[in-house]
């Protein structure tokens, strides 16, 4: 796969530590800093925006955040510079659907990152070091935050 160097697709599990406060948000947030520097478009489907919203619901329910809280962490994230893919068409499903099934993924959401970033010929980023493990053999471009130089000394 040739990859662009002008673009990215990360998953919620990343952009996530971008609004709270995790161990490894510091790493999270200058590898976001990097891509702001260079000019990257970060991109995502819009699934990313429910799973961050049930991000922080769960984190509610659990007495973790406030809603005032969570409605101002979903703010943040939304200033990233993120750019959601509004619409998610069929053949990005049906190829995500793919994906699952060959690499046996609990579920298609992931699989809807991996397409995006396949179609767009760019890096994958996540910080979900399961999924990252099941698929890191089959493409080259999928990438863990904890692995990367621009984060390793903040982890």
């Amino acid at each position: 796969m040739r990859e662009k160097k002008n673009s990215v697709v990360v998953d919620a599990s990343l952009a996530v530590k971008w609004a709270t406060y995790e161990d490894d948000t510091p790493a999270a947030q200058m590898l976001l800093d990097h891509w702001i520097q260079e000019n990257v478009t970060i991109l995502a489907p819009d699934l990313l925006l429910y799973e961050t919203t049930n991000i922080f619901y769960k984190r509610m329910r659990k007495d973790q955040l406030m809603l005032e809280e969570a409605a101002s962490a979903f703010d943040l994230l939304m200033q990233t510079g993120l750019n959601i893919e509004t619409i998610t068409n069929e053949k990005l499903s049906l190829q995500a659907l793919k994906i699952a099934q060959s690499h046996k993924l609990p579920a298609t959401y992931d699989a809807h990152y991996l397409a995006l970033a396949e179609r767009e010929q760019c890096e994958f980023w996540t910080a979900d070091e399961r999924l990252y493990n099941s698929v890191k053999s089959q493409f080259s471009w999928v990438r863990l935050l904890s692995d990367h130089p621009y984060t390793a000394t903040s982890t």
